[in-house]
């Protein structure tokens, strides 16, 4: 089911739209009769020559320079999220984390740079949950069954309450380094494009996000809190007068 959709009137998303269209066979699904029909598509090999140049030789190590000042300014632990087959580099940096004997939770602050296009967005996440292993027991202390594995409880698409002040910065320190990049908005992201299919995951439902960046936001999170159209006056029509 598409949803992409946006004014036209008042923004200009086609550079998002078109980026998408180049590299990928819309409407081509992957299947196992026409893998190969996919994988000749003009625009999946640029794509895949792209991401082995990016992110599979010495020119990944200049991605991860900039992190190592991001890390020292957030003052906050950064793991490296990046995908060998997706296009966007990405990363988080891990705000607090409370760990328990029966309990994981971690809240993360994450970004993502595609190398599609000038596009970059940053999200919060929440992931609460048990650890491996762990004994869920009935009330008279009897085992019951072995639980494992979190779920995000929650995902944060602007600045917006505690993840503010570090989400801020962080934009401002992505913007510096890549001062041509746009901040893509989760309204815009969370957009399915009907017909877009990508290698990196099995679903056959893909968002902007999936095309431009990765699978790491997880659009089953509990709840999304901010503003769905933060960064969006950078898609403005006005702003190119």
């Amino acid at each position: 089911m598409n949803t992409f959709s946006f004014n036209a009137d008042t923004y200009d998303y086609w550079l998002v739209f078109q980026a998408i269209q180049r590299f990928y066979p819309l409407g081509l699904a992957i299947t196992t009769d026409n893998i190969g029909l996919y994988m000749d598509y003009p625009g999946i090999k640029a794509l895949e020559k792209k991401v082995v140049a990016e992110f599979h030789g010495d020119k990944y190590d200049v991605w991860l320079q900039p992190t190592q000042a991001w890390q020292s300014a957030l003052d906050a632990q950064f793991l490296c999220t990046t995908n060998g087959q997706a296009p966007g580099f990405s990363g988080y940096f891990e705000l607090e984390k409370h760990h328990t004997e029966d309990r994981i939770r971690v809240k993360q602050l994450h970004f993502a740079v595609s190398t599609l296009g000038p596009f970059f967005t940053l999200f919060g996440q929440e992931i609460e949950g048990v650890p491996r292993r762990t004994v869920v027991k009935d009330r008279k202390g009897a085992p019951l069954y072995l639980a494992g594995g979190a779920q995000t409880r929650q995902a944060v698409v602007s600045p917006w309450g505690e993840y503010e002040p570090p989400f801020l910065q962080l934009e401002d320190l992505v913007r510096t380094q890549f001062p041509e990049f746009r901040f893509v908005p989760y309204a815009m992201y969370s957009q399915v494009i009907e017909g877009l299919h990508v290698r990196y995951r099995d679903d056959w439902v893909n968002t902007v996000y999936h095309g431009l960046f990765n699978e790491v936001f997880d659009f089953e999170a509990f709840t999304v809190v901010g503003d769905a159209d933060y960064g969006q006056q950078e898609w403005s029509k006005v702003r190119k007068k």
